[in-house]
């Protein structure tokens, strides 16, 4: 309908979650590889995204953000971690859901901390992004899958729309 080119960027963009989760599979054994092909892998999609915007005459996204307003704490309890457990996205479900809220102005980052031996997964709400605009939410665990897995899990599902109106559980007056 809009051309060859249009087509070609929608493929890319369909198929783009497979191939990141290739990926992570393939550079499962270095984790500075595997950080940087995945900022790598959004930094293309979102290419790829405004080059389909400019072939079919939608205006293109602006992803910087310059309001900060820090972290919200999203402490997942037992009960929450059974539902991630039994939550049913899997695979290549995972990278097109992280993708769709990247469409929506939202950063995504993936980094690694040898201090704990762990993966953080990172939402950024970027300027235009809405009501979450400067806030960030974190999801971690042992490999770079999981912990985006974790993230999407918080924002689809525990997470209210306006990220800053979470309440935690109360927690322990020790630990």
């Amino acid at each position: 309908m809009y051309g060859y080119r249009a087509t070609i960027a929608a493929n890319y963009i369909r198929n783009w979650a497979k191939h990141t989760a290739d990926c992570v599979v393939a550079f499962a054994a270095d984790p500075i590889r595997v950080e940087q092909s995945i900022a790598r892998r959004f930094a293309d999609y979102h290419d790829g995204c405004n080059y389909l915007r400019g072939e079919i005459g939608v205006a293109k996204k602006d992803f910087t953000n310059g309001t900060w307003k820090g972290f919200v704490n999203v402490p997942l309890s037992a009960e929450q971690k059974e539902q991630y457990a039994s939550w049913d996205i899997e695979d290549n479900d995972v990278w097109d859901g992280l993708a769709a809220y990247g469409e929506k102005g939202y950063k995504f980052s993936l980094t690694y901390n040898a201090g704990n031996a762990n993966w953080m997964a990172t939402y950024t709400a970027q300027a235009d992004s809405g009501k979450n605009e400067g806030y960030a939410v974190t999801g971690f665990a042992n490999d770079p899958y999981s912990a985006a897995r974790v993230l999407l899990f918080k924002v689809s599902c525990v997470l209210p729309d306006v990220w800053k109106d979470f309440k935690p559980l109360p927690q322990d007056s020790i630990g």
